[in-house]
């Protein structure tokens, strides 16, 4: 009779163990299958809206230095990319319409470390144009009606890998002489047109001064072009801060 109590006395105590160790079981596996929480820090942020794509939907936008906290599967890695300037649009792409200058476009473009329950990554943004500043001396002819255009075959970025999306660049010049260049190619043709209302009057391979003075448009931020251009009756002469050329001229503008 005592065995028999004694028994009784224990076996609600072995069940509450026996689901106690079942529940630790389950929330192992739980913890397993949990999201990893991804803090994006973003640092040093130009003076623009941000867009946050990570695995390529949208995750926030910022307006200065922040820390965006992301829920994300939980795997290997995630891919991280930050737009500054304009976002992607629906397809995936950052374009440049046809005749307006490139946007002030900073980018980054990178994989977080998403293996645990917990993951952080640092934003560098990178600069994705150049501004090019044309300085005209010489006679007095430069102006109205004259003005300054630069074609190109690059007119935006492909937000998977920040490669230069082919397209017809096309920006005039303003009052001020200057145009802000989305990234281009270095082996594609990039040309400085001076126009009046009639149409072009002399084109520029402006792609190839650029090689000859060793400007890369492979760098991760791109630099500014300051292309001075000197006329005169016979000639113009061009020049950067490490290269110089003289065009004779056939028709005198």
């Amino acid at each position: 009779m005592m065995k028999t109590e004694c028994a009784g006395r224990y076996m609600p105590v072995i069940l509450v163990s026996i689901l106690f160790l079942m529940s630790c079981n389950a929330v192992k596996e739980d913890r397993r299958s949990c999201p990893c929480t991804l803090s994006v820090v973003l640092e040093g942020l130009p003076a623009y809206p941000v867009w946050v794509y990570v695995n390529g939907a949208p995750t926030g936008e910022a307006a200065g230095d922040t820390t965006l906290v992301v829920w994300v599967e939980r795997g290997p890695e995630a891919d991280v990319a930050v737009f500054a300037g304009a976002p992607p649009g629906e397809d995936g792409t950052v374009r440049v319409s046809y005749g307006s200058s490139c946007p002030p476009l900073y980018t980054f473009i990178g994989r977080a470390d998403c293996s645990g329950e917990t993951g952080s990554l640092t934003v560098k943004m990178h600069r994705q144009f150049s501004v090019l500043h044309l300085e005209l001396e010489g006679p007095g002819s430069w102006g109205s009606p004259y003005w300054a255009e630069v074609r190109g075959c690059s007119a935006g970025l492909d937000s998977a890998d920040g490669s230069p999306l082919p397209g017809d660049f096309h920006c005039r010049l303003g009052p001020d002489y200057a145009c802000r260049l989305p990234r281009q190619r270095p082996r594609d043709p990039l040309w400085l047109d001076i126009a009046m209302a009639d149409g072009v009057i002399r084109s520029f391979p402006l792609g190839e001064y650029l090689t000859a003075s060793a400007y890369d448009w492979e760098a991760p931020d791109l630099e500014d072009i300051r292309l001075s251009v000197n006329l005169s009756i016979s000639e113009i002469s061009m020049s950067t801060d490490l290269w110089r050329t003289v065009i004779p001229l056939e028709i005198v503008i």
